[in-house]
């Protein structure tokens, strides 16, 4: 079931983007909820918003 629930995605119907945080804490709040690493999420997170 864990195995199961990790590859399982959420769509929400809404807009997730927090209004009150900038680009990187937005993408950081949700990479955390993903529990990708520290070091991982700012080296992807800068990549993202150097596109």
């Amino acid at each position: 079931p864990h195995e199961v629930r990790k590859r399982i995605g959420v769509v929400f119907q809404e807009s997730v983007v927090d209004e009150g945080l900038s680009a990187y804490d937005n993408l950081d709040l949700h990479a955390r909820l993903y529990k990708i690493p520290r070091h991982e999420r700012h080296k992807r997170i800068s990549a993202l918003l150097k596109l």
